[in-house]
């Protein structure tokens, strides 16, 4: 054999070495990638899966925001009824009103007179900032009584 055909054969071994290398080298960064698109699409199906109960979690609060805005509702018209059966004066009516928004406020537990702001009681029964104040102040005596909507 010539040297130069040994030449030419160690040039293709080393040639055919390289490649090699290449091609392993691109079979890990292949396998790298795949399994870097295996991450990304089991983190989507997570978000997905946490998207869809955040929504199932939503749509529960919203069904129980709606029960209790219900019940205040039906205890609201249960004291009016109440109210309209005691013939209570439209003062001492609107100081039942203003005490059912401080047990609503407070959630029953440790009602104060800032529980509800005096705007609030402006606009819900109308009446000036004095007038707000003062049912505000005759509400929480009538709560420390024991008066109670439910009863």
């Amino acid at each position: 054999m010539p040297l130069d055909l040994y030449q030419q054969v160690e040039q293709a071994e080393a040639a055919a070495i390289r490649l090699r290398d290449q091609n392993a080298r691109a079979l890990v960064e292949a396998e790298r990638r795949e399994q870097q698109a295996e991450r990304i699409a089991a983190d989507r199906k997570t978000v997905a899966a946490r998207a869809a109960q955040d929504e199932r979690d939503t749509a529960a609060a919203a069904l129980e925001a709606a029960r209790l805005r219900a019940e205040a509702a039906r205890i609201e018209a249960a004291a009016i009824e109440h109210e309209d059966y005691a013939r209570l004066f439209p003062r001492e009516r609107n100081e039942r009103r203003v005490a059912r928004m401080l047990l609503e406020a407070s959630g029953g537990e440790g009602v104060t007179l800032e529980s509800v702001p005096l705007a609030d009681i402006q606009e819900a029964l109308g009446v000036g900032r004095t007038t707000a104040s003062e049912l505000r102040s005759a509400a929480l005596p009538l709560l420390q009584t024991g008066y109670s909507p439910n009863s």
